[in-house]
C-alpha cells in the first residue's frame, strides 16, 4: 500500500514523501487509524496516519484462513474466509456475524449504503444484497446472477423513505447495461 497525505486548502502538486508498506490488502477503521492484512504472519496490523504500528491482532483458529477483508464501519472489518465472511470487531477482537458466500467467484467489492444499515457484496457475475441491525447480526436479502460482468455499483436513496422503512435500491452497472436491484433480489 502507498499512503498519501495531503492538506485541506493546499496544492496538490507539493510533493510529499509518501508512506508505503506491505500487506495483502488494508482498509481505514477510523478517521485516523487503517488495518493492514499479512496473509503470511496471520496477523492484522493497525496502523496511524504516520504509517506506525499502534496495534498487531494475531488472527487464530479459523481465521487464520482469511484471505482479504473490507472496511465495515468504524472500528469493524468484513473478513472473507473460502465459502463464508466474518463482521469482526477489531476493538474487543470478537466476532459479531458469519455468513456463507456460495458463489464460486470471490467477492471483489463491498458497497455499504449509508449508516451501514445494507450492503451489496459484488462478484464477477453476482451481486449479493445484505441487510445488517443493530446488534451487527447479517441476513442476506437476496442476490443476483448477471450473464456478463458486474463492474460497479451505487446505492439510490430517491426512493427510500428518510426513517429508513424502505430500504434503498442498488444501481449497478455491467458491461453492456446500468440496471437495478431491489433487496429481494428482484431486477
Amino acid at each position: 500500500y502507498v499512503l498519501y497525505q495531503t492538506q485541506k486548502g493546499t496544492d496538490l502538486s507539493e510533493t510529499h514523501v509518501p508512506l508505503s508498506g506491505k500487506g495483502t490488502c488494508c482498509s481505514f477503521v477510523s478517521s485516523n487509524r487503517f488495518a493492514v492484512l499479512d496473509n503470511e504472519s496471520h496477523l492484522i496490523t493497525l496502523k496511524n496516519m504516520k504509517n506506525e504500528t499502534k496495534k498487531h491482532i494475531q488472527l487464530e483458529d479459523e481465521l487464520v484462513n482469511v484471505d482479504f477483508f473490507f472496511p465495515a464501519g468504524v472500528g469493524r472489518l468484513l473478513l472473507r474466509l473460502h465459502e463464508k465472511f466474518i463482521l469482526y470487531d477489531i476493538q474487543s477482537k470478537k466476532e459479531f456475524s458469519r455468513f456463507n458466500y456460495p458463489y464460486k467467484t470471490p467477492a471483489k467489492y463491498i458497497i455499504w449504503s449509508n449508516k451501514h444499515l445494507y450492503f451489496a457484496l459484488l462478484s464477477k457475475f453476482s451481486i449479493s444484497l445484505y441487510s445488517v441491525s443493530n446488534e451487527g447480526v447479517i441476513k442476506e436479502m437476496g442476490s443476483v446472477i448477471e450473464p456478463v460482468k458486474v463492474k460497479s455499483a451505487c446505492w439510490d436513496y430517491a426512493t427510500s423513505s428518510q426513517k429508513g422503512e424502505i430500504p434503498p435500491v442498488l444501481i449497478y452497472t455491467t458491461n453492456l447495461h446500468i440496471k437495478y436491484c431491489l433487496m429481494n433480489g428482484d431486477n
